[in-house]
């Protein structure tokens, strides 16, 4: 029997929540289409919500001395690198903070070169950073600030002074300053034979050679060949040349010329370099670009090919091992779209049919980040620069195109790609990170002019002036084509004075906008009334000035029809 007493159930229809976030999806190259996220990140709570946050300011941190004529050239742990261009010659400056801590090697051309850098093992419980260009190198003691120039392979060294005597191998000279262990000697007027070679130095004036004098002189001249890093390069081009990246592995350090000739180091001493220890990253014919450590690998990038070489112990010669059954069919697409942030490797990969994309090595598992849509825009203007930093819980990789006039920022946590710009600029202008462990932040190197900016946590501003976070959420039909009206619009978002939230839309594929309506997000619940029908529609959704801004989501009242 049918109770006609009971009354009908009561329920609470939710309100349809809008999509805010998701993967790009550029039909072309171009950015001004389809759903994006400009200047902000998504956050994923506990509930599994994904809230979407405008992305932290730029306030600037340091202008060094001689900014104007300063050009970024990398960074590395707490250190940072420019070339000073000053006519008729240039010069390499290594920073800590707004400290000038060393001059490194240049040549004398007003040229700019990148630099690249990784702590090595000195003796048996120190370590010292190994910093070079493609044109020379240095080793850095942070405990002495003291750069010495390692000079590359086959290069004319001195003529030093000292006393020989027949029958000794030692030699006695006022300083060996600049000299380097395995270097033959070129002129010796008889002393020693160009066969022979450093084998050891003793102290600040005192080496010992592998073979006896022949002569006793107490001012004997000496010119040696040095045998530092070998820098030959294809074809009969004479010039010097180091690939770009430092491989450290077990007390080594390890380095790569542009003929895929990879070197090591003794253990232990990034100064001596052994003319016999290297070998052939000859698995395919292709041109060399980079080298970088991953886990107990030291990895040689190609142009469409990655070679893994392993720590074999072996001696003589290179103590490095090929590891035939890791070899990846990537590349790397140049020298500085590779970057390393706590133990991952990010790149811009290319293949041998021209495919552009982003790859990670993390925990020796491989990645492919970029989305089609990503990879499309990675071919038609690929990335030159890429560096990663952490913030707010998420590790971010950003890529930036210059000629493209982009920078798009991978989120490892949620494999989500967003869009920044910075500074009066369509994409960041910074050229890489270090860490400042006076300040405790990460700094962000402009391209030049000397300047660092480190990020604002407090405001969304850049250097004092407020910037628009754009949401272009993915085209809504709420899963039917039928006709809807959309009679209430609520913002879930923090509740912050002054702040607004700026919404337009696009019923005809974004080829047309509304005007702009405005959310007053100082109010608990804010709302617009009456926002029209639709079979489909683009939102955008735009928060401008330097409030912080959280927005937890948009909710909808749809009926059915037309009103």
């Amino acid at each position: 029997m049918a109770d006609y007493l009971r009354g009908q159930k009561r329920e609470l229809e939710l309100p349809l929540r809008l999509s805010l976030v998701a993967p790009p999806a550029q039909r072309g190259t171009a950015l001004t289409n389809d759903s994006r996220l400009v200047n902000g990140y998504a956050d994923l709570t506990e509930d599994n919500e994904l809230h979407v946050v405008k992305r932290p300011g730029f306030t600037l941190a340091y202008t060094l001395t001689g900014g104007a004529n300063l050009t970024a050239s990398g960074a590395y742990d707490i250190y940072h690198f420019w070339t000073q261009n000053l006519f008729p010659g240039s010069a390499g400056l290594m920073y800590r903070s707004n400290t000038l801590v060393a001059t490194l090697y240049s040549e004398a051309a007003t040229l700019t070169y990148n630099y690249w850098a990784s702590y090595v093992q000195s003796g048996t419980r120190s370590r010292v950073l190994l910093v070079h260009n493609t044109r020379g190198a240095n080793v850095y003691n942070p405990n002495t600030g003291v750069a010495v120039v390692l000079t590359l392979a086959d290069n004319p060294f001195g003529p030093l002074t000292g006393a020989v005597n027949t029958g000794s191998p030692v030699v006695t000279v006022a300083s060996t300053a600049g000299l380097q262990k395995y270097s033959t000697p070129s002129a010796s007027g008889g002393a020693f034979a160009t066969s022979d070679f450093v084998q050891s130095i003793d102290s600040a004036t005192q080496f010992t050679m592998s073979a006896n004098s022949a002569i006793t002189n107490a001012a004997q001249a000496i010119t040696f060949n040095s045998s530092g890093p070998n820098g030959t390069r294809p074809y009969v081009d004479t010039s010097k040349r180091l690939l770009p990246g430092v491989g450290d592995l077990n007390s080594r350090a390890h380095l790569c010329n542009e003929i895929s000739q990879l070197q090591s180091a003794d253990p232990g001493d990034p100064t001596a370099w052994d003319p016999l220890s290297f070998l052939f990253a000859y698995d395919r014919q292709q041109t060399p670009i980079a080298i970088a450590r991953h886990l107990t690998f030291v990895l040689a990038f190609k142009t469409n090919s990655i070679e893994f070489f392993r720590d074999a112990g072996q001696t003589p010669g290179s103590p490095l091992l090929r590891v035939d059954n890791r070899k990846l069919d990537i590349g790397l697409a140049s020298a500085t779209a590779l970057c390393e942030l706590d133990g991952a490797l990010f790149w811009i990969s290319t293949t041998d049919s021209k495919r552009y994309s982003a790859h990670m090595l993390e925990k020796g598992e491989l990645k492919e980040c970029a989305s089609p849509s990503i990879a499309r825009l990675f071919s038609g203007n690929t990335p030159t620069v890429v560096y990663g930093f952490t913030y707010s819980g998420h590790t971010f990789f950003v890529c930036t195109s210059v000629t493209g006039g982009y920078s798009a920022v991978y989120d490892k946590q949620l494999g989500l790609w967003y869009f920044w710009q910075a500074l009066g600029q369509t994409y960041l202008p910074f050229r890489a990170t270090c860490f400042d462990s006076v300040d405790g932040e990460v700094m962000f190197q402009s391209f030049s002019g000397g300047t660092l900016y480190k990020l604002n946590k407090t405001a969304s501003s850049d250097a004092g002036a407020g910037f628009d976070m754009d949401i272009y959420a993915p085209e809504f039909d709420a899963g039917t084509r039928l006709t809807k009206y959309l009679s209430k619009m609520y913002v879930v978002a923090d509740q912050i004075p002054g702040s607004t939230l700026s919404l337009r839309v696009s019923d005809d594929n974004q080829q047309t906008w509304s005007d702009y309506r405005t959310f007053n997000l100082a109010y608990d619940r804010p709302r617009l009334d009456e926002c029209g029908s639709f079979y489909k529609r683009f939102f955008h959704f735009r928060h401008s000035g330097t409030q912080l801004c959280r927005i937890r989501g948009v909710e909808l009242d749809l009926l059915p029809g037309t009103l």
